[in-house]
């Protein structure tokens, strides 16, 4: 839940509409997942007009999932 090494590269989404405070997105994360426990992190900024390829502003959104 901590620490640890990325798997796969970093999934970004633009523009994902919110509604009393829920979003839905689906994941592809490729043949990542080999057996071994892993988490999901999920970072979340407001609408700045920024695109995926600026990094700034994130937020974490509660701990890592299971």
């Amino acid at each position: 839940p901590a620490a640890g090494t990325q798997l796969g590269s970093t999934l970004c989404a633009d523009n994902i509409p919110v509604s009393n405070g829920r979003f839905t997105l689906s994941l592809d994360f490729g043949a990542q997942f080999t057996g071994q426990q892993t988490f999901l992190e999920i970072e979340v900024r407001q609408d700045t007009g920024l695109d995926c390829s600026n990094s700034a502003g994130f937020t974490t959104l509660g701990q890592r999932q299971p």
